[in-house]
């Protein structure tokens, strides 16, 4: 009888044993693949500064206060209103050569309009006017530059509207020569 009991314990043992192994390995195993995943988020991150996978798209300062609304990306595109930057060094040298950039970001108001009451138009185009009367810009705003979500970003193709979003961080990590 304490035969049996012994090698009902020393069976029970081994199971514990082997169970705790098999957790411990599953545990680390989990743990390199999340590692994995954090270390390529971060690459991609990265390269995601460095390169555009999506030009940036602007409208002129005055066109858009014109517009009196915010329109889709697809209207503008359409009516040739859009100004297309492929690179970062296009960025750069649209910068250097004197050409302001303001971003904005809105709030969808409603299911079926970014915008349905105009606010967020009406306040974008007032810190526009303001933004240039304190820095001294040219007050036709010619120069100035705006990037707004619905009308920088595609509407219509959610491909294109993907790398677009992916492309935010290198827009933003050129802040140096962005006034934003």
């Amino acid at each position: 009888m304490i035969g049996l009991s012994s090698f009902v314990g020393f069976c029970l043992v081994c199971l514990a044993i082997g169970w705790i192994y098999v957790t411990y390995r599953d545990k680390k195993r989990l743990q390199a693949a999340h590692e994995f995943q954090m270390e390529s988020t971060l690459n991609e991150a990265t390269r995601a500064m460095s390169s555009l996978d999506y030009p940036l798209q602007l409208i002129r300062g005055d066109e858009f206060i014109a517009e009196g609304t915010l329109r889709r990306h697809e209207v503008l595109r359409n009516q040739h209103k859009l100004t297309v930057l492929d690179s970062l060094s296009d960025v750069d040298a649209f910068v250097n050569a004197g050409k302001h950039i303001i971003f904005f970001s809105h709030q969808w108001t409603s299911f079926t309009s970014p915008d349905h009451s105009g606010k967020q138009f009406e306040m974008m185009a007032s810190s526009l006017k303001d933004l240039a009367a304190q820095n001294g810009w040219d007050a036709s705003l010619k120069d100035t530059f705006i990037w707004v979500d619905y009308s920088s970003i595609p509407q219509a193709n959610p491909s294109t509207q993907t790398l677009a979003v992916r492309s935010l961080a290198a827009y933003s990590s050129s802040g140096e020569s962005l006034q934003v």
